[in-house]
């Protein structure tokens, strides 16, 4: 009995380190993460921080290809503009864009980023409706002109050079300004014959497309759930043949 006690007491906790250890992995890295958009001759960056409740302040370095873009100007984002409506929380920013290619933004909470039911319930008015994705917190928008009229896309980093409350880090993103138009001889390699092409649509009839295991952090937190389950089964099983 007392072996089964240990067995059982053995598996739960190699269990238990296995399932803690998938849902930190799903929780994922605080991240400030870039998002791009064109729109007549303007690039649209957008930073969010994802994954960084408990986020208190940043200072980032946002550098770019001062040869295609120009800084126009930067706007709060929209869950940015929405901790003003808050009691107990601000949100406040500045930048420095005096050098070419190099925007220095930093910024802080008078607290910290706290997560969506704490900001909905903070609300100065009773009628104001503070809807602030915590998860995905839209931060800023920053607005360039395209001065390269020839380029077709163009690179956009976000470094973390300081940061308080959580550890967060940078990212990149790439703005494609244009596709690409492929030459007229690449463009006659390219198109098929019609006996070639109704070849290939024959064949893409019977090809199913091969979707393969999902692998992203939710399956994880999922397997690591029902690892739990089995080995809690097993060890049960084990205590019940002991008796």
């Amino acid at each position: 009995m007392k072996l089964a006690k240990k067995v059982l007491a053995t598996v739960m906790a190699v269990a238990m380190i296995f399932a803690l250890s998938a849902l930190a992995f799903a929780a994922g890295t605080p991240t400030a993460v870039l998002e791009t958009a064109v729109e007549d001759g303007q690039v649209y960056v957008t930073v969010y921080f994802k994954d960084a409740i408990g986020l208190k302040s940043w200072d980032l370095d946002i550098t770019y290809d001062a040869t295609v873009l120009q800084f126009s100007y930067n706007d709060p984002g929209k869950d940015a503009e929405q901790v003003a409506l808050t009691k107990s929380n601000t949100y406040t920013e500045d930048l420095n864009a005096d050098t070419a290619g190099l925007i220095k933004w930093s910024g802080y909470f008078k607290t910290e980023l706290t997560d969506k039911a704490t900001f909905a319930g903070d609300a100065k008015k009773k009628s104001d409706k503070i809807d602030i994705n915590s998860d995905y917190f839209e931060a800023a928008i920053f607005v360039f002109d395209v001065i390269n009229e020839a380029a077709t896309s163009t690179a956009i980093k976000a470094e973390v050079t300081n940061k308080g409350g959580v550890e967060l880090v940078g990212s990149d993103a790439t703005a494609t300004l244009k596709e690409e138009e492929p030459s007229s001889e690449a463009a006659s390699q390219e198109t098929p014959s019609s006996e070639e092409a109704s070849s290939v649509e024959e064949g893409s009839k019977e090809a199913q497309p091969d979707k393969g295991p999902k692998t992203d952090a939710s399956t994880w937190a999922i397997g690591a759930a029902a690892a739990v389950a089995v080995l809690a089964g097993a060890a049960f099983v084990v205590s019940k043949k002991r008796k």
